[in-house]
C-alpha cells in the first residue's frame, strides 16, 4: 500500500490488488480489483480482464456486499467508518455482523459470503402539515320562556366558519417549521463539507496546478456540492422567515368572527376606512 501511496499507477494498483487476495485481505483486495477496472477501463479483450476476474472470482467466495438506501445526501458509515455520502456503491465487507449507520439511524446487518444485504434508512426529516377537524355544529338547544307559550324559540345564530382561517395558520406554521429544519440540516451539511474541502486541501497541496489532474476534479467537485449546501440553506432560512411572519399573522392579527365590516367613506378632500368587529 505505501508503494501504491508513492508511486499511484494503474501497474502497482493492480499488483497491490493481487498480493492482497493472495494473502487472505479479500476485502481489501476486492475493492482494490475494483478501482484497478474503473481506473484500466478493463473490458472483455482487455489483457488484464482474465486475472482481474479471476481474482475477483476468488475473492468474492469470502467476502459478501451491503447494498445501502438512505436519502441523497446522507453520510453512510460502516463500522463507524465513513464511505461517503449518498449515493453511495455497494460495500464490500467480509462475513459477518456489521454497524450501518446513515440518516441519524443505525443498523446491524448479518452478511454471508457471496451474497448481498441491503440496508434501508427513512429520511431523519419529514415535516408535516396538520389541519385540525372542524369543530362539530352545537346540538346544544336553548328554551325561551315568554308570555306567550305558542312562540317558536329563535333560531340559533350560524356557527362561524373558520375552516380557511384553520388551513392557514397550520399550513404556515408547518412550511415555517419545514423551512427552518431544512435551513439547519443544510448548514450543518455545508460545515461538513467545508471541513472535509479543507482535509482534502491539506493533503493535496497544489492540486489544482493541473486543471486536469484527479485532486484537481475532486476539489472543484467538493466545491460544488458546498455550494450547493449553502445556496439550499439560504433559501430554506427564507422560505421559512417568510412563512413564520405569516403564520403569526395568521395566529394573532386574524378576525375572531366573521362579523368584521369594512366601511369605505371617500369625500372632498379625504378618504377613510372603517372597520368593526371583533379581533
Amino acid at each position: 500500500m505505501q508503494a501504491y501511496r508513492l508511486y499511484p499507477s494503474d501497474k502497482v494498483l493492480l499488483n497491490l490488488a493481487l498480493s492482497e487476495v493472495k494473502s487472505a485481505r479479500y476485502v481489501d483486495g476486492l475493492v482494490h480489483l475494483r478501482l484497478y477496472e474503473a481506473r484500466a477501463h478493463v473490458q472483455p479483450g482487455h489483457p488484464k480482464y482474465p486475472i482481474v476476474h479471476e481474482y475477483m472470482a476468488r475473492a468474492a467466495l469470502h467476502t459478501g456486499r451491503i447494498v445501502v438506501d438512505a436519502p441523497m445526501g446522507a453520510e453512510v458509515l460502516v463500522d463507524g467508518v465513513s464511505v461517503g455520502r449518498m449515493p453511495v456503491d455497494p460495500q464490500d465487507v467480509s462475513p459477518g455482523t456489521h454497524a450501518v449507520e446513515a440518516a441519524g439511524q443505525r443498523q446491524e446487518v448479518v452478511v454471508r459470503v457471496e451474497s448481498s444485504v441491503s440496508a434501508h434508512f427513512l429520511p431523519a426529516f419529514l415535516p408535516t402539515v396538520a389541519t385540525p377537524p372542524r369543530p362539530a355544529p352545537s346540538t346544544e338547544r336553548t328554551e325561551w320562556k315568554t308570555a306567550d307559550t305558542s312562540a317558536a324559540a329563535p333560531p340559533l345564530p350560524p356557527a362561524p366558519n373558520t375552516a380557511v382561517r384553520d388551513v392557514v395558520r397550520w399550513t404556515t406554521s408547518g412550511v415555517a417549521v419545514a423551512g427552518f429544519g431544512v435551513w439547519i440540516g443544510f448548514v450543518i451539511d455545508a460545515d461538513s463539507r467545508a471541513r472535509s474541502i479543507d482535509a482534502f486541501r491539506t493533503g493535496h497541496p497544489g492540486a489544482c496546478a493541473n486543471m486536469q489532474s484527479a485532486a484537481c476534479t475532486t476539489t472543484q467537485s467538493m466545491s460544488q456540492g458546498y455550494d450547493t449546501s449553502v445556496a439550499v440553506s439560504e433559501v430554506a432560512l427564507v422560505v421559512g422567515g417568510l412563512a413564520t411572519a405569516a403564520a403569526v399573522a395568521s395566529w394573532t392579527l386574524w378576525p375572531k368572527s366573521e362579523s368584521v365590516q369594512v366601511s369605505p367613506s371617500v369625500g372632498s378632500r379625504s378618504a377613510t376606512v372603517e372597520v368593526h368587529g371583533r379581533f
